[in-house]
Protein backbone atom coordinates (compact mmCIF):
# COMPACT_ATOMS: atom_id res chain seq x y z
CA UNK A 1 0.00 0.00 0.00
CA UNK A 2 1.37 3.42 -0.97
CA UNK A 3 1.38 5.92 1.85
CA UNK A 4 0.07 9.41 1.19
CA UNK A 5 2.52 12.27 1.89
CA UNK A 6 0.59 13.22 5.04
CA UNK A 7 0.83 9.64 6.30
CA UNK A 8 4.60 9.64 5.75
CA UNK A 9 4.86 12.88 7.71
CA UNK A 10 2.64 11.60 10.52
CA UNK A 11 4.59 8.33 10.78
CA UNK A 12 8.06 9.79 10.05
CA UNK A 13 9.55 9.13 13.49
CA UNK A 14 8.46 5.48 13.26
CA UNK A 15 9.58 4.79 9.68
CA UNK A 16 12.66 7.01 9.53
CA UNK A 17 15.01 4.58 11.37
CA UNK A 18 14.13 1.78 8.94
CA UNK A 19 14.67 3.96 5.89
CA UNK A 20 17.90 5.35 7.30
CA UNK A 21 19.32 1.93 8.16
CA UNK A 22 18.46 0.51 4.73
CA UNK A 23 20.57 3.07 2.89
CA UNK A 24 24.01 1.89 1.77
CA UNK A 25 25.68 4.97 3.24
CA UNK A 26 25.50 7.16 6.34
CA UNK A 27 23.27 10.20 6.00
CA UNK A 28 23.10 13.39 8.03
CA UNK A 29 20.12 14.91 9.79
CA UNK A 30 19.96 17.45 6.98
CA UNK A 31 19.82 14.66 4.37
CA UNK A 32 17.01 12.90 6.21
CA UNK A 33 15.05 16.17 6.38
CA UNK A 34 15.57 16.60 2.64
CA UNK A 35 14.31 13.05 2.13
CA UNK A 36 11.18 13.79 4.15
CA UNK A 37 10.60 16.87 2.00
CA UNK A 38 10.87 14.68 -1.13
CA UNK A 39 8.08 12.48 0.27
CA UNK A 40 5.98 15.53 1.17
CA UNK A 41 6.13 17.07 -2.33
CA UNK A 42 5.53 13.73 -4.03
CA UNK A 43 8.98 13.21 -5.57
CA UNK A 44 9.47 10.05 -3.52
CA UNK A 45 6.94 7.43 -2.46
CA UNK A 46 6.74 5.19 0.57
CA UNK A 47 5.08 1.78 0.45
CA UNK A 48 4.12 -0.45 3.36
CA UNK A 49 4.15 -4.23 3.05
CA UNK A 50 1.53 -5.25 5.58
CA UNK A 51 -0.87 -8.02 6.41
CA UNK A 52 -3.45 -8.19 9.21
CA UNK A 53 -2.30 -4.78 10.53
CA UNK A 54 1.30 -6.06 10.88
CA UNK A 55 3.99 -4.10 9.03
CA UNK A 56 6.56 -6.36 7.40
CA UNK A 57 8.55 -3.89 5.31
CA UNK A 58 8.88 -0.32 4.11
CA UNK A 59 9.81 0.28 0.46
CA UNK A 60 10.75 3.70 -0.89
CA UNK A 61 10.66 4.57 -4.59
CA UNK A 62 11.38 7.48 -6.88
CA UNK A 63 10.83 8.15 -10.56
CA UNK A 64 13.89 8.74 -12.70
CA UNK A 65 14.41 9.51 -16.37
CA UNK A 66 17.47 7.92 -17.97
CA UNK A 67 19.68 9.30 -20.72
CA UNK A 68 17.46 7.68 -23.37
CA UNK A 69 14.48 9.65 -21.95
CA UNK A 70 12.84 6.52 -20.49
CA UNK A 71 10.99 6.88 -17.21
CA UNK A 72 11.89 4.29 -14.57
CA UNK A 73 10.75 3.59 -11.06
CA UNK A 74 13.80 3.30 -8.84
CA UNK A 75 13.51 1.24 -5.66
CA UNK A 76 15.48 3.52 -3.37
CA UNK A 77 15.38 1.45 -0.19
CA UNK A 78 13.79 -1.61 1.37
CA UNK A 79 13.68 -2.25 5.10
CA UNK A 80 12.22 -5.39 6.63
CA UNK A 81 10.76 -5.33 10.12
CA UNK A 82 9.99 -9.06 10.08
CA UNK A 83 10.20 -11.89 7.55
CA UNK A 84 7.51 -11.75 4.87
CA UNK A 85 6.34 -14.61 2.70
CA UNK A 86 7.22 -14.85 -0.99
CA UNK A 87 3.51 -14.36 -1.75
CA UNK A 88 3.56 -11.06 0.16
CA UNK A 89 6.59 -9.88 -1.83
CA UNK A 90 4.94 -10.94 -5.09
CA UNK A 91 1.78 -9.01 -4.21
CA UNK A 92 3.90 -5.97 -3.34
CA UNK A 93 5.86 -6.26 -6.60
CA UNK A 94 2.60 -6.50 -8.57
CA UNK A 95 1.22 -3.36 -6.89
CA UNK A 96 4.42 -1.40 -7.46
CA UNK A 97 4.76 -2.48 -11.09
CA UNK A 98 1.10 -1.67 -11.91
CA UNK A 99 1.49 1.76 -10.34
CA UNK A 100 4.78 2.35 -12.19
CA UNK A 101 3.22 1.44 -15.55
CA UNK A 102 0.20 3.65 -14.81
CA UNK A 103 2.67 6.49 -14.25
CA UNK A 104 4.50 5.96 -17.55
CA UNK A 105 7.46 3.89 -16.37
CA UNK A 106 9.08 1.34 -18.66
CA UNK A 107 11.08 -0.44 -15.97
CA UNK A 108 11.69 -0.82 -12.27
CA UNK A 109 15.31 -0.70 -11.15
CA UNK A 110 17.10 -1.16 -7.86
CA UNK A 111 20.34 -2.29 -6.31
CA UNK A 112 21.09 -4.50 -3.36
CA UNK A 113 23.98 -6.26 -1.69
CA UNK A 114 21.99 -8.60 0.48
CA UNK A 115 21.48 -12.35 0.00
CA UNK A 116 17.93 -12.21 1.37
CA UNK A 117 16.98 -9.49 -1.13
CA UNK A 118 18.63 -11.48 -3.91
CA UNK A 119 16.63 -14.60 -3.04
CA UNK A 120 13.39 -12.57 -3.09
CA UNK A 121 14.22 -10.88 -6.40
CA UNK A 122 15.06 -14.23 -7.99
CA UNK A 123 11.35 -15.13 -7.68
CA UNK A 124 10.55 -12.56 -10.37
CA UNK A 125 11.27 -12.45 -14.07
CA UNK A 126 14.21 -10.07 -13.77
CA UNK A 127 17.48 -9.34 -15.43
CA UNK A 128 20.40 -8.74 -13.12
CA UNK A 129 23.11 -8.22 -15.68
CA UNK A 130 24.46 -4.88 -14.46
CA UNK A 131 26.99 -4.19 -11.79
CA UNK A 132 26.82 -1.00 -9.76
CA UNK A 133 30.10 0.50 -8.64
CA UNK A 134 30.12 3.10 -5.88
CA UNK A 135 33.36 4.94 -5.15
CA UNK A 136 33.50 7.20 -2.12
CA UNK A 137 35.42 10.13 -3.58
CA UNK A 138 36.23 11.48 -0.14
CA UNK A 139 38.11 8.28 0.72
CA UNK A 140 39.49 7.45 -2.75
CA UNK A 141 43.22 7.31 -3.03
CA UNK A 142 45.05 8.57 -6.09
CA UNK A 143 45.97 5.84 -8.55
Amino acid sequence: MRMLPEQVSDQWEAIRPGIESSLPYKVSEHNMNMLLEEFMIGNMHCWVLEEDDNIYAIITTKFSVDIMDRKNMVVFSVFGYRPATVDMWVESYNSLSRWAVANGCVSMVGQFDNETAESIVNNFNVSSTMSIVSIDLHKKEEL
